[in-house]
């Protein structure tokens, strides 16, 4: 095949072509969704904010039409009564042509502004201007800017130059070369040594092997898809603002609706943004996690399980060679499940051997003692960012870690 390519793509394709594939499974990498800047999502958050409060007041105040009392041409504001001249406020008004006696439209104000009346003719315009220009604002940050962002980066690693090719090294040279900083304590010996200690004087629930569920797998599919799709905290905020809402435990009146709605509207929002996150991993999990065993699909790999809490678990997966100072490969959190013992979780044995098959959506699927784990997250590539896997392996291990001493 001959390919006409720009010098850029060229580059790129160089560099792809010049990779050396690497054994076992290649997790998909979990695609960099767009992040909108900081100040765009307290613009939009201010923008909602005033949007909400015109709406209190324009569902909870009392449209109606007073009488002007007096009107004040230096400060071009009325004062005005309604209610039969109960109820007394100064709103903004056109002081040329209204006069005392006139009859003007009024919204009287709920709590906790009672008594207080805005006009129908400069406020709205005002409250336009103070919601908009920052919603737009923040809308613009988070579709334009964004995108000028990446194109400049685009053009500045095109000045670059070539991209180099990677250097293709051994396999035993791996490790040495990807892991300049690693240090011993976090290569496979140190950290199946911390990982058989947490097991033995780690407080709580022991691990016990895992309920299965129908089939193979370590928990129900049902029970799995709503804990992958639903599982996020903006539940416990969304059921506190409803709770506030419905029911005025804080004596906020009308003015709940829009602080609590704001919060509610937010949750919402990361509900959706998880649902529809998690919804593309259900099909391609489910389908290989009911494959049948296959020479190709399943490839063996290490593994050392480490628990950041009860229930929650990662496994380390190392390659099957490379003896106990061999890198880790991948990261799997799986997912929760019950133990077959009583007050105990479900989970494999600290250290052992596993079967790994990848999903193609970013989660693999790990068979371990003819249990199949389904993934709690998609998989962390370690290679791909070297600092933050360590970072998190160290907080997983904790004060486990054992440094390896001299061969004896």
């Amino acid at each position: 095949m001959r390919l006409g390519l720009a010098t850029h793509d060229a580059w790129t394709l160089g560099a792809w072509l010049g990779e050396e594939p690497r054994p076992g499974p290649v997790g998909g990498r979990r695609p960099r969704l767009p992040v909108a800047p900081s100040w765009a999502v307290f613009a939009l958050a201010v923008g909602l904010f005033v949007g909400l409060v015109a709406a209190d007041v324009v569902v909870f105040g009392k449209h109606t039409a007073a009488e002007v009392v007096r009107v004040d041409r230096d400060e071009e504001d009325c004062t005005v009564a309604w209610d039969g001249g109960v109820e007394r406020a100064s709103v903004d008004c056109d002081a040329g042509a209204l006069r005392a006696g006139d009859r003007t439209a009024v919204v009287a104000l709920p709590w906790p502004f009672l008594g207080e009346a805005v006009d129908t003719g400069v406020t709205p315009r005002v409250v336009a201007v103070l919601g908009g220009v920052p919603g737009l604002l923040g809308l613009g940050g988070a579709l334009v800017v964004n995108a000028l962002l990446c194109a400049r980066r685009v053009r500045l690693a095109r000045r670059a130059g070539p991209v180099a090719l990677p250097h293709v090294v051994a396999d035993g040279e791996a490790d040495e070369e990807e892991w300049p900083a690693l240090g011993d304590d976090l290569r496979y010996a140190s950290l199946a040594a911390a990982a058989r200690h947490a097991d033995r004087h780690r407080p709580g629930p022991r691990v016990t092997p895992p309920r299965r569920g129908p089939g193979r797998t370590s928990v129900a599919p049902w029970a799995w898809v709503a804990a992958t799709v639903l599982g996020t905290a903006a539940w416990y905020p969304l059921a506190f603002s409803g709770s506030a809402v419905l029911d005025d435990h804080f004596h906020l009146g009308h003015w709940r609706f829009p602080l609590f709605g704001t919060v509610g509207i937010v949750c919402l929002a990361r509900i959706g943004w998880v649902v529809t996150d998690r919804v593309p991993l259900c099909g391609p999990v489910l389908r290989a996690a009911r494959t049948g065993d296959g020479k190709d699909a399943w490839q063996p790999m290490r593994y050392v399980r480490l628990c950041r809490d009860p229930g929650e678990m990662v496994l380390v997966l190392f390659r099957p060679e490379g003896g106990d100072v061999t890198a880790p490969r991948y990261l799997q959190p799986i997912s929760r499940s019950r133990g077959t013992g009583r007050r105990t979780v479900g989970g494999p044995a600290p250290v052992g051997e596993a079967l790994v098959r990848d999903t193609g959506a970013g989660p693999l699927i790990c068979e371990i003692d003819g249990v199949r784990y389904l993934p709690g997250d998609r998989a962390t590539e370690a290679t791909s960012d070297p600092a933050r896997t360590r970072d998190e392996l160290r907080d997983l291990a904790e004060n486990h870690l054992r440094p390896i001493g001299p061969a004896r």
